[in-house]
């Protein structure tokens, strides 16, 4: 019988304590962002942190200061899971994960107003009744809702199908309550963030057989405070997309391809970026499988999974105006390298998207640095403006990289979160603020949130082929 004072016990309990220390530590933190951001005072605002602190410098500095702290000890954390693997350790990561997301869940989201527009959006469909791909919410002025979508009121929905009947089911639960509808939302969102952390896990384990490091797979996703901040603090619904490629991931890694496929073109009904991963899935799938009649069977399947967005978008179909919100967000050119050069830096991400494509036909970690790849190139040429959810698209796949895939995607966290908050302080410190000062600090944030990724990722390469 095991007693308190028995080494055996008191070795594992010792190993357990700096794990338990470092979540307690990031609980903290969130406790600090939901003592003076709660949701429950500032739900019926659109506003933003700089406005909320009145753009005083000490604040700014305290919000950096946490952020930092945040990715410190998650980086502890995710190190130090590795050493002492248990069967324990999971639920450990996947309860505390739920219990980070709750208490972000209360937080007001501090730098986007998405999650309000989506709300628009949303009740544009449940409660009037209209096409939220044709009808924008500010064709209903008068309702007080719609009006806290603020300049996005103008514009039409832009996620996909699934995202938008996915949410109006939320929606439904509300009664048409502002209060609860947000809280809603998150909460939903933050339950497939546990998901996905265990989705990591399995994925892990296939591709290395090895505990240790699907556990720190596991806590890279839960854990991470970009996915954490994203998914319960903005509301954002793209963690649905990447529980869902996760999932892809799994599928395809256990020789399911079929399955797979049809996950695949479900992530492209959330949200159009997960098509940049169609071809590279397409040709990994395909050159994987012996020839002859199954290569025939995986292409037919991948054919009709992609012709099946057809039925989904059934519903919302009135010819190409459908698509008027997409079409229209493209010509939005800010923070991004097309806000220097425009439409020519789509060019330039074409023929190292081709690269990643012809890349992922070789093998399991070669379809996961391609898809980290094509992301990472994607923020640097082919996104048109700057969201924040984009960082996050390479985060799901250098779970299962190595270390400088992995540190490069938390330095591309870092910066991007500092740009999203400090940006609205730099701006209201401004002497002179027109649009030129705005385009401005749009290329500076861009340069800040890219180049110190990039530097790493080069410099790291260079170390790794020469030693």
């Amino acid at each position: 019988m095991i007693r308190p004072g028995d080494k055996i016990l008191s070795f594992k309990l010792s190993a357990f304590l700096p794990l338990l220390f470092l979540g307690l530590l990031i609980e903290g933190i969130y406790l600090f962002f939901l003592r003076f951001f709660p949701l429950s005072l500032f739900y019926s605002q659109l506003t933003e942190v700089g406005s909320l602190t009145r753009y005083t410098p000490i604040w700014l500095g305290a919000l950096l200061f946490a952020f930092l702290l945040l990715f410190f000890a998650f980086g502890l954390a995710v190190k130090y899971i590795a050493k002492y693997p248990s069967k324990h350790r999971l639920l450990f990561i996947l309860l505390s994960t739920g219990i980070f997301g709750i208490t972000l869940s209360f937080v007001y989201p501090l730098t986007a107003t998405e999650l309000y527009s989506t709300l628009a959006q949303i009740k544009l469909l449940v409660i009037y009744h209209q096409n939220p791909f044709i009808i924008s919410p500010a064709a209903y002025v008068t309702d007080p809702v719609l009006v806290l979508a603020g300049s996005a009121s103008r514009v039409v929905s832009s996620p996909g199908p699934l995202e938008i009947l996915l949410s109006a089911a939320v929606y439904l639960f509300s009664k048409d309550s502002l209060t609860v509808a947000l809280l809603a939302f998150k909460l939903f969102f933050s339950l497939f963030l546990v998901l996905s952390a265990f989705v990591a896990y399995k994925v892990a384990f296939v591709l290395k057989s090895n505990k240790a490091f699907a556990l720190s797979a596991a806590l890279f996703v839960g854990w991470n405070p970009l996915l954490l901040f994203i998914t319960n603090v903005l509301g954002q619904g793209a963690i649905v997309m990447f529980c869902l490629l996760l999932c892809t991931l799994y599928l395809y890694f256990k020789g399911k391809y079929i399955s797979g496929n049809i996950i695949l073109v479900l992530a492209v009904l959330m949200r159009w970026e997960s098509l940049l991963l169609i071809p590279l899935f397409g040709l990994y799938g395909f050159f994987n499988q012996q020839k002859g009649k199954r290569r025939i069977v995986f292409f037919t399947s991948f054919l009709l999974a992609c012709l099946s967005c057809i039925s989904v978008y059934a519903p919302f179909w009135q010819g190409w105006e459908t698509f008027s919100g997409f079409f229209k967000e493209q010509q939005i050119h800010y923070q991004s390298f097309s806000g220097i050069f425009g439409n020519f830096s789509r060019l330039l991400f074409i023929p190292f998207y081709i690269y990643c494509v012809w890349y992922a036909k070789r093998g399991k970690e070669q379809l996961l640095q391609a898809s980290f790849l094509t992301f990472v190139f994607f923020i640097i040429f082919g996104m048109n403006q700057f969201h924040l959810w984009y960082i996050a698209l390479p985060t799901i796949f250098a779970a299962f990289l190595s270390g400088r895939y992995r540190v490069t995607s938390i330095i591309l966290s870092i910066s991007a979160l500092f740009v999203s908050v400090s940006f609205s302080y730099v701006w209201a410190w401004m002497p002179a603020q027109n649009p030129t000062t705005f385009g401005l600090l749009g290329v500076i944030s861009y340069g800040v949130i890219i180049l110190p990724a990039i530097l790493y990722f080069y410099l790291s390469s260079r170390v790794e082929r020469a030693s």
